[in-house]
């Protein structure tokens, strides 16, 4: 593979983690979730529990990831 091809399949992979990450999240808390409350449970599952209370005012521990 080319540089190119290579770093487009690195961002699919990504992309498709991500995707996977949702469904999850979607399927534990509901398809209808507020498009920010999914974004925050996705974020709560790379950051710790300290920083997403400070920056974003959300305990995944109270809120769940």
């Amino acid at each position: 593979m080319t540089p190119a091809e290579k770093l487009r399949r690195v961002i699919e992979l990504g992309e498709a983690a991500e995707a996977m990450a949702a469904a999850r999240i979607r399927s534990r808390y509901g398809r209808d979730i507020p498009e920010r409350e999914l974004r925050l449970r996705f974020a709560a599952l790379h950051l710790d529990r300290d920083t997403m209370v400070e920056v974003f005012g959300w305990d995944p521990e109270k809120e769940g990831y």
